[in-house]
């Protein structure tokens, strides 16, 4: 489904077709600890999620991102394993193969992608928010070099991308007591290293949303303040505000996202108000605005893992 070139210094790919169209949800936790288990299902046709593999470890709080071809997923809050990256090949099923180690081992960050190169920016550190941001080239294995810092140190927040932009929204600073939220959108150029720049603001202060985007529109979904049912969007190529497009049918928090280039979705999380774990996808037409749709279930109803798609916003560039 892609085609691979070689530019003299490293191997390229774009998609020509595009590709089959399969979202994965690697890891996460729920009520009875953190999980290994990695589920899949089809952007095209509203299902139920079905049963991939496994992880390296039974871990939370972990970030995705990915080419058309592998899967990343990368940090956890465990203070044993929270540098480890780990790969799958998406069109296959299968267990999770050592990648290599991020540049500052951390959970809960942003993780976005283009063709080639997979990022991860801000994050925790356990028990410290960071405002790191580092970087892979997603077709070789190793470890994961500095890319540069964003605009402030937090957690829990969500990115997104173009094949030329990566979009970092929401989060929160260290500490659950008195989090304090931020509306702030940023972004960089995944091509080139550097520190983030000012994008524009969420419509409201959000933790812990789900970020998405195909090549066009950028999401951030859900989150806090509590179970918040907000969807919110912004053009990936202009900075600006992000303006309502829709809600969600259920809020919740710590949710996850990923689209293809028709829809978006938003997968698991937790009701926070009865404290209740939830195995849902919901899917929303990036074309149109309005509410989140019912797609189908997860296999298990967890929240914090990695999602990942083969046809996100970032792919399809070069």
């Amino acid at each position: 489904n892609t085609l691979e070139f070689y530019n003299g210094v490293e191997w390229r790919e774009f998609t020509v077709n595009g590709s089959s169209g399969r979202a994965v949800f690697m890891g996460g936790g729920n009520g009875g600890g953190d999980l290994s288990l990695i589920d899949y299902f089809s952007m095209s046709s509203q299902g139920n999620a079905v049963d991939f593999g496994d992880t390296l470890g039974s871990e939370s709080r972990r970030s995705g991102c990915g080419s058309a071809i592998r899967g990343l997923s990368a940090g956890s809050d465990d203070a044993n394993n929270h540098e480890v990256i780990e790969y799958i090949t998406i069109a296959s099923e299968g267990n999770s193969i050592d990648f290599g180690n991020m540049y500052n081992g951390r959970g809960t960050c942003a993780g976005f992608s283009s063709s080639t190169r997979g990022v991860w920016a801000g994050g925790r550190s356990p028990g410290t928010s960071q405002d790191t941001i580092d970087y892979v080239e997603i077709a070789t294995l190793g470890n994961a070099l500095d890319f540069g810092d964003i605009t402030q140190i937090k957690q829990w927040l969500a990115g997104c991308s173009s094949p030329t932009r990566g979009i970092i929204g929401g989060g929160e600073g260290s500490g659950y007591a008195s989090p304090s939220r931020t509306s702030d959108i940023e972004y960089v150029t995944i091509a080139s290293k550097g520190d983030a720049l000012l994008f524009g603001d969420l419509t409201t202060q959000t933790g812990n949303p789900g970020g998405f985007s195909n090549s066009v529109r950028g999401f951030f979904a859900g989150g806090e303040p509590k179970n918040w049912t907000k969807i919110d969007m912004i053009t990936l190529a202009s900075t600006g505000n992000a303006i309502h497009f829709g809600d969600l049918r259920q809020g919740r928090i710590v949710v996850n996202g990923t689209a293809g280039q028709i829809r978006g979705f938003i997968m698991g999380g937790m009701n926070n108000g009865p404290g209740a774990y939830v195995n849902i996808i919901e899917s929303v037409e990036i074309a149109s605005s309005g509410n989140a749709v019912d797609w189908g279930d997860l296999v298990t109803a967890r929240w914090a893992g990695a999602s990942i798609s083969d046809s996100h916003g970032g792919l399809g560039g070069y």
